[in-house]
């Protein structure tokens, strides 16, 4: 705050000073008459109150920008569904007051609309969100991301860093080749009267080969002591050109290479399983029960039919026979 201040300086002389007494004559009143002359010089000087300190909102030591990056779950190339993850970037700014800043992101690979991971000529089509709702891309220029920073002093400088989240999202239904994809992805810092462009970060996702399977029961119907002979279906997807194995487990009531279906009173029917119609090639586990049947996926479901029939004996007891098979399919 500043203020003027008058002050009486330099001479303050009387130049002449004098007095007459004079009296009158008769009839007259007498009379004395004081003069003076002299000067009077004044200055004017500037002069500063104490006061506060007024607050400056500003960064003054810059900022600047990092990222761990994002790794995506594993991209199931069967079901296709979408994969999301969070990563963190870190912005550190250094200032005085209270300052807000705009954190962009670039593009990366792609456009802001599709950004894309690579894995050679292989595109994996993802986005980074603002929120956890997916719905606002965080993309430069169309969308920056404000932080503000609230510094402990107006004048002093400090140091602060906060943590924004990036929501990443990876697209359902892509059909892509087996493989590892990423792409790398800049941060710039925007404040007032400048920016920074500071490090990159990675986003990553796995495409591995994949194989499911599914399977329906296989019913005999009633057993009169006589073979009888049933079928049952396994179902094998996997990814192209995915090379893989179905093996079918001995079951929970094996006697050696023999399988068999057990009642609730412990008493058993024999079976067997095959891979083919002529039932000549048992279908096992590639021990003595017989050998895996193999393939190549393509992408879509591959039927396999599994044969069975009982083993003619004597008839057992009435009741409910039967047994559990695991399919295991490796790949």
């Amino acid at each position: 705050m500043r203020g003027v201040r008058l002050a009486a300086a330099g001479r303050s002389a009387v130049r002449k000073a004098g007095f007459t007494a004079r009296r009158g004559g008769p009839g007259t009143a007498a009379f004395a008459c004081l003069w003076l002359v002299g000067e009077v010089s004044l200055s004017l000087a500037a002069w500063t109150l104490p006061g506060a300190a007024r607050a400056a909102n500003a960064i003054t030591g810059g900022c600047t920008a990092s990222s761990t990056g994002v790794v995506l779950p594993a991209y199931n190339l069967i079901t296709k569904v979408q994969q999301t993850g969070t990563g963190t970037l870190a912005v550190q700014c250094t200032g005085t007051g209270t300052v807000t800043v705009q954190a962009a992101l670039t593009i990366g690979t792609g456009t802001c609309t599709t950004r894309t991971m690579k894995n050679g000529a292989n595109s994996l089509t993802y986005n980074i969100y603002t929120t956890a709702a997916y719905a606002t891309v965080w993309c430069d220029p169309t969308t920056r991301l404000p932080t503000t920073f609230t510094f402990n002093s107006p004048t002093t400088p400090q140091t602060l860093t906060n943590n924004l989240t990036m929501y990443v999202k990876a697209d359902s239904g892509q059909a892509v080749a087996i493989g590892n994809y990423s792409a790398t992805v800049g941060s710039v810092i925007y404040w007032t009267g400048s920016n920074s462009a500071t490090a990159t970060f990675t986003v990553t996702e796995s495409a591995p080969a994949t194989c499911s399977a599914s399977v329906t029961g296989l019913g005999f119907g009633t057993y009169a002591g006589t073979a009888i002979t049933a079928q049952a279906t396994v179902s094998v997807t996997c990814t192209s050109p995915t090379p893989y194995t179905a093996a079918l487990g001995a079951g929970a009531n094996v006697s050696g290479t023999q399988r068999r279906m057990k009642s609730a009173g412990g008493q058993f029917i024999s079976y067997n399983l095959y891979s083919n119609a002529a039932r000549t090639t048992a279908w096992g586990d590639g021990t003595g029960l017989g050998a895996t049947v193999a393939g190549t996926g393509n992408g879509a479901a591959q039927p396999y039919i599994v044969y069975g029939r009982t083993v003619a004996g004597i008839l057992p007891t009435p009741a409910t026979y039967s047994d559990s098979v695991v399919v295991t399919i490796t790949y």
